[in-house]
């Protein structure tokens, strides 16, 4: 049977979405979200026990027959900044050939390619699945995270261990073009700290340059050996994303350089490896001291296609007469935190990650509504 969704509930869910900002890192404004927006439009859902943690996570349980393998339907509040996106908080609808895309409706707005469309048909979906009143064997938890930008699996470890919740099978919710999302890097943030000493640029032998020392572990860089390519994923990488050296004078010789390095990681590395590599480029840095730190990190995952949410998605795809595609990607979220308990996890959701952060955010109004009516599919298939 075809899911009956309410498209014009669906569509206000969405722009309400929009028009509330959930910029991370300003969690105060990601839990007014979750309060605001989307716990209202849970509070009358029958049978679902609903709570906010501590964090500021949303979590609501559908209880079952068993509670042993729940099914996690886990949805994203923090949206990226508007940066210099012109009307992010306008949820207009535009026709996709004025930019470039296919004809037809899409929403215009910061986070609905990336997290909201996704956040909007998810929230469609739980909602027609609580409506038909049918039993099912595993608990169903719906979650809303304040995560969505911030690099690291804090706030579903913090949901996961406070809420005292078993792990199960689990669909993040997040934009995938509607292409099942069955693996992904992981990554690691390192943070590299130079330390000189200061002196006036007219007399350098005075001194000595934090960027001279930056200059050099960099180029010892080059010679960090990485693991092989990944058959799926491709080849790990290190890549240094961020430098910047005080004090900031432009005639003083500065004492301070900081360097951040990405670090993708393929299933099987160990992150205390990868950075145990990074900290020997210190022995090429002469006559200053170099701190070597990881930082923020997310596990690498892969999901084998024969488990049951893989086809249950894929299957969902191809009842709503989509190609059921499914792909690997070089992004890090969450499924790494799941795929490491045992469970099997997979992102799908509608919006173009390529969209996602530009001045021209926006998502398919069909394949929100698409989405809405997978979900509630997949539903439907794990928990029968």
């Amino acid at each position: 049977m075809n899911p009956r969704i309410d498209v014009c509930r669906l569509r206000d869910t969405l722009g309400d979405c929009v028009q509330q900002p959930s910029p991370q890192p300003d969690m105060q404004a990601v839990r007014r979200f979750i309060v605001e927006v989307v716990k209202p439009r849970l509070l009358d859902l029958p049978s679902l026990d609903l709570q906010i943690d501590e964090m500021g996570n949303l979590i609501g349980i559908l209880p079952g027959s068993d509670h042993t393998s729940p099914f996690l339907l886990c949805t994203y509040a923090g949206t990226c900044p508007p940066g210099n996106m012109p009307e992010p908080l306008n949820p207009r609808i535009i026709d996709g050939r004025t930019v470039g895309k296919p004809p037809g409706e899409y929403m215009w707005g910061r986070g609905t390619s990336e997290q909201l469309g996704a956040l909007a048909a998810a929230l469609e979906a739980i909602r027609v699945y609580s409506e038909e009143g049918l039993s099912q064997r595993p608990d169903i938890v719906f979650a809303t995270t304040v995560a969505g930008e911030m690099g690291c699996h804090d706030a579903v470890e913090y949901m996961m261990a406070t809420g005292g919740m078993a792990y199960g099978p689990t669909l993040l919710a997040v934009g995938t073009n509607n292409s099942v999302c069955v693996g992904n890097m992981g990554r690691i943030d390192v943070h590299v700290e130079i330390t000189g000493k200061v002196c006036h640029s007219s007399d350098p032998f005075k001194g000595r340059n934090a960027i001279e020392g930056a200059r050099q572990f960099l180029n010892a860089l080059r010679d960090v050996k990485l693991p092989p390519p990944d058959a799926d994923l491709g080849q790990p990488s290190l890549t240094p994303t961020f430098i910047t050296s005080t004090p900031t004078s432009r005639h003083t010789v500065p004492d301070h350089c900081m360097i951040t390095l990405d670090r993708r990681l393929i299933p099987g590395e160990d992150t205390g490896v990868a950075l145990a590599d990074i900290e020997r480029c210190s022995a090429a840095v002469h006559g200053l001291g170099v701190a070597v730190k990881g930082g923020r990190f997310n596990y690498p995952s892969k999901t084998p296609l024969d488990t049951n949410l893989v086809q249950a998605a894929l299957e969902a795809l191809r009842a709503e007469g989509l190609e059921a595609t499914w792909h690997y990607s070089r992004s890090a979220l969450d499924a790494g935190f799941f795929t490491r308990h045992g469970v099997a996890a997979i992102q799908l959701g509608p919006g173009d990650e390529t969209m996602a952060h530009t001045e021209f955010e926006m998502v398919s109004l069909e394949d929100v509504e698409t989405a809405a009516r997978v979900y509630v599919r997949i539903l439907e298939a794990m928990t029968a």
